[in-house]
């Protein structure tokens, strides 16, 4: 039998090739991949999609974009992992964004095009669209690992303005400009929607 320091060990060392894989861009990795995350996907992007609107869209459809999304961005080196877990977390992300977007897309197809014969109820309401505790904790982690690759100032900043300053208190707080806490925002802004694969 094992050791369980032993088993752990042997556990953190697997997953630390298997990450070598994707930075690498190892033969297979993709596959790998596809079978690590497809059903947790699933899962996710089901449970963000409102029950009417998955008789017109398969939440496959939704993975496999966020798959084809992610494989051509990470080939041209557009991603950075530190750990396994990084990964899940970016393709969660991605998931969460681009189901997003196919509510919108529907949504506006509906309002502006009339092409189908369906009620407003077809289509999220604000109720609808609350987030879940899952898709917090997904859209939680994106934000602290983006946090953690701006300075320190920036991160200030961003907190700052969760909790509901304006401008021109957190620029007081800082010791900055108003320009200054604009850019920050706007660097966040700019990894986040680089993370989450939107195009």
């Amino acid at each position: 039998m094992v050791p369980r320091d032993k088993d752990h060990e042997m556990q953190i060392a697997n997953e630390s090739i298997w990450l070598e894989s994707i930075v690498q861009l190892h033969d297979g990795y993709e596959v790998d991949a596809v079978a690590r995350f497809t059903d947790r996907l699933l899962r996710l992007a089901s449970s963000r999609l409102p029950n009417r609107l998955q008789q017109r869209v398969d939440p496959e459809d939704i993975v496999q974009s966020v798959f084809r999304s992610f494989f051509d961005r990470n080939s041209r080196g557009r991603f950075q992992f530190e750990q396994s877990p990084d990964v899940w977390r970016l393709l969660a992300a991605m998931t969460y964004r681009k189901v997003k977007k196919t509510i919108r897309h529907h949504g506006q197809q509906l309002r502006d095009v009339r092409r189908e014969a369906s009620t407003p109820s077809d289509f999220p309401t604000a109720q609808d669209d609350a987030p879940t505790a899952s898709s917090w904790v997904v859209m939680m982690e994106l934000l602290e690992g983006i946090l953690e690759q701006i300075p320190e100032t920036h991160q200030r900043i961003v907190r700052l303005r969760l909790d509901g300053h304006s401008i021109d208190e957190i620029a007081a707080t800082v010791g900055v400009t108003s320009r200054t806490v604009d850019r920050a925002l706007s660097l966040v802004r700019k990894v986040a929607s680089e993370m989450m694969g939107d195009e």
